[in-house]
């Protein structure tokens, strides 16, 4: 492959004909020219967008810095071989030249393929530089990784051994073998010095030798010294060369193992020698201390330990009759202390002979694992009991449903399973602690022990969620019966701490064999039907239908599509405009997202959004919709259209993202859309008892952003906060519009927002309006602006420019 079809070159020269010819000779040669650049400052700015594999440089610039300048900024920071070009060879020239380390240099004119041949070997010198460069720093990580250092004697025996990065801080100061050897213990400085001396001498190709030294702040360290003898004749070959290796910390270890070996034989085992009728000779204190026994209490006699009663009679004959063949026996024991406390052991039996005797011998080894039973006796609790409530867990509940589903099929019964999860439980968390939300997780599972039945089986099998396998039932309503009584219980007051509250649940009902026979299925579906209780209004029950599984299976199917339609930008937006209600000119327009469904074509927002602010990725399209709305005005404006506000409806989950104020700014920033151009609709909930999101709006307001409150009058708005809260705009929700004028209730509504707004220093704004009665309504009771399909439907952003257009 040509070298030169994958190179890069950068030309500096300040000279442009004499740049462009070198630009188009290289280009001809098949390189590629990256930029030319007639200053210093242009040339390091093209260096960092993007770094060309060498530098063709002109020393002389009409510069405060010359060719030469720059290349040593080159050298230091990026490390890309420079090729001087230029008309000058004087001495003086030349001499600064080189002491930038060039890669090349050549006077004008030159020739093609002088060009192509100081290329060329440039790049194969800066190629073979690197590696060099690369292998010397994998030698320096390999010597440090090791904890090493170097030495060196000159090729002159006579010149003294230099030493290199020896591998300790309290040693890096340590360059020559003068200093070194006074930190050399006494006792093995000698030998030291004859091992170097040999290897000197060619009496030793190579030498190892470890040795003890006290450093620098009188600590003891240990070093093991390798080396060998070089090649003598050859001009580049020192004496000698090798490394001091720090095994200071292997030593430690070798010593620590040894304490530990001799800590562990002599205490931490019980050690019994028994003769061959295993009756004890001798023990340690160990097992002493394990049995609570004392020596005339084993002395001479059979190990209590090994009998029957302790291992049982088949592992006794088992053992006896592995000591016989000579084998060794292991096991496991339970016993008791002197005190009756019990124990349990791991005994290991092996023979021990002597040499010349046909006396056998034993040695019984006992470690007491008391402590790692008692540990296993509490895991396994652990592993199948919640430990909060003490109610069997997840892993339990499953061995009980199958143990119930059995007798059922057995008994040709039927079995219910209730799920039961607490309603709002994240806000007592959230509100009041973790700790708090624990004292309400312990006092609701005994609130529900009190209304199950002996037969039926309570789980808590995770956060806030509970279930109960009903194993015996009459009818349908006896069920009914113990789900109200599982709710009322739940209902009542509870006072934690200081606070008082009432909790609430919702209940899932599934029935085996009805449902399904399967464990699995069956614990899904009182999950789903729990579901559509909590969808049902909270503090309710919901038997399990066929027809809720087909619609969590859609959700989750749309969740997905919504997913993939953000990917693949199928989401587009359509504007309703809103008018003045004095002159019923467009003053603004809402964003309302639509839908280009593959296969179902458009789809309204209706949707989109549901199934988006149940799961975090309404805050993805939520990003996307504020965006797109800055790019369409943006678009808009380009095109001489008038600026119009465009709002946007803000879900409460963007609110609380620490990222939305961010999103905002930038999304403005990006098309020098100006924030008063920009409005964001808010629900009244997302105001109330949210901090975070009013400080979030107070931020988004000092970007001259408008806020307006998005169907006003269907929530619960607290009149005293609201003149305190940073918005700007009312809008009266369609459904006070759509009965108007007919309905005396809605007037009455409708007008008193308008004139509550008004007080506030608002304006407001109606949607939904259908009519012209509406209309006239609406405007006589001072409403400032209108929006609905009586004036224009939501329009793609192309038909609404139009409607922009004669507008004007």
């Amino acid at each position: 492959m040509n070298v030169a079809a994958q190179s890069k070159v950068l030309i500096v020269e300040d000279e442009t004909i004499v740049a462009m010819d070198i630009q188009r000779r290289l280009e001809r040669l098949g390189y590629r020219v990256t930029g030319l650049a007639a200053k210093a400052k242009q040339a390091l700015d093209l260096l960092e967008g993007d770094p060309p594999d060498i530098i063709l440089m002109d020393i002389h610039l009409n510069d405060t810095l010359d060719g030469v300048d720059i290349a040593n900024i080159i050298n230091q920071k990026f490390h890309i071989p420079v090729i001087f070009v230029t008309a000058y060879s004087e001495d003086s020239t030349m001499g600064r030249a080189t002491q930038a380390r060039p890669y090349g240099y050549l006077l004008k004119p030159f020739s093609e393929r002088d060009l192509y041949a100081v290329i060329s070997i440039s790049l194969e010198r800066s190629k073979w530089d690197q590696e060099i460069q690369r292998r010397e720093a994998q030698l320096r990580l390999a010597i440090d990784a090791a904890n090493m250092g170097t030495w060196e004697i000159g090729e002159n025996t006579g010149n003294p051994i230099v030493l290199a990065n020896l591998p300790h801080p309290d040693l890096a100061h340590v360059s020559s073998w003068d200093e070194f050897r006074p930190l050399i213990a006494i006792a093995d400085r000698g030998r030291v010095d004859l091992e170097i001396n040999a290897l000197q001498r060619r009496i030793k190709r190579s030498i190892e030798v470890e040795f003890e030294i006290v450093d620098t702040q009188k600590r003891q360290r240990f070093y093991t010294l390798y080396g060998i003898s070089g090649n003598r004749g050859d001009e580049h070959c020192c004496d000698a060369v090798g490394v001091i290796q720090d095994i200071t910390e292997r030593k430690r270890m070798e010593k620590d193992l040894r304490q530990a070996a001799l800590v562990f034989n002599t205490s931490s085992e019980a050690i019994v020698i028994a003769d061959e009728s295993l009756k004890v000779i001798s023990a340690n204190a160990a097992f002493y201390r394990i049995t609570g026994l004392e020596e005339p209490d084993v002395q001479g006699q059979p190990l209590a330990l090994l009998s029957a009663d302790s291992i049982g009679r088949q592992a006794r004959r088992q053992m006896t009759a592995k000591l016989k063949r000579g084998a060794s026996w292991r096991g496991e024991i339970r016993s008791y202390r002197r005190n009756q406390q019990v124990f349990h052991a791991l005994v290991n039996v092996s023979r021990m002979t002597h040499n010349g005797s046909a006396a056998r011998q034993y040695v019984i080894l006992i470690s007491d694992i008391t402590e790692i039973r008692s540990a296993q006796a509490e895991l396994a609790y652990i592993a199948y009991y919640d430990s909060l409530t003490e109610l069997p867990n997840r892993h339990l509940f499953m061995d009980r449903l199958n143990m119930a589903l059995a007798h059922a099929e057995r008994t040709a019964r039927r079995l219910a399973i209730l799920f039961i999860d607490l309603d709002h439980f994240k806000r007592v968390n959230d509100a009041l602690g973790h700790q708090i939300g624990d004292q309400m997780l312990r006092t609701i599972s005994d609130r529900l022990r009190s209304v199950l039945r002996s037969s039926d089986t309570l789980c808590r099998i995770g956060g806030d969620e509970f279930i109960v396998i009903a194993n015996t039932y009459g009818t349908l309503q006896d069920l009914e019966v113990l789900a109200r009584k599982i709710i009322d219980v739940v209902h009542q007051p509870l006072t934690l701490g200081k606070t008082e509250f009432t909790p609430g649940c919702s209940v899932g009902i599934s029935i085996y064999p009805d449902d399904t026979s399967d464990k699995d299925d069956l614990v899904k579906m009182a999950d789903t039907a729990m579901y559509s209780a909590k969808t049902m209004g909270r503090g309710c029950y919901s038997f399990y239908q066929p027809q809720m599984t087909r619609q969590v299976a859609h959700y989750l199917n749309r969740e997905q599509e919504l997913r993939n339609a953000l990917q693949n930008n199928e989401f587009v937006l359509h504007y309703q405009p809103q008018f003045s209600a004095d002159e019923l000119s467009i003053i603004g327009v809402e964003a309302l997202i639509r839908w280009q469904h593959p296969e179902a074509g458009l789809l309204s927002a209706a949707e989109v959004i549901p199934v988006a602010e149940h799961s975090n990725l309404i805050v993805d399209v939520g990003k996307w919709v504020i965006g797109e709305a800055c790019r369409q005005y943006r678009t808009w404006v380009d095109a001489g259209l008038p600026g119009v506000r465009i709002a946007v409806n803000v879900a409460v989950r963007q609110l609380k993202d620490p990222q939305f104020v961010s999103i905002v700014a930038d999304a403005l920033a990006a098309h020098a859309m100006p924030g008063e151009f920009l409005e964001l609709e808010v629900t009244e909930s997302s105001l109330q008892n949210s901090e975070d999101s009013v400080s979030a709006l107070r931020r988004i307001e000092s970007l001259g952003v408008t806020i307006s409150i998005d169907d006003f009058g269907t929530g619960y708005s607290c009149m005293s906060s609201l003149k305190l809260l940073p918005i700007h705009r009312l809008k009266v929700d369609q459904s006070f519009v759509r009965d108007i004028p007919g309905d005396r209730n809605d007037c009455a509504i409708a007008t008193a927002i308008i004139v509550l707004g008004h007080e506030l220093g608002l304006q407001v704004i109606a949607e939904g309006i259908e009519t012209r009665e509406q209309s006239e309504f609406i405007c006589a009771a001072g409403c400032d602006e209108l929006q609905g399909y009586l004036f224009s439907k939501p329009l793609p952003a192309e038909s609404l420019a139009d409607l922009l257009r004669g507008n004007d």
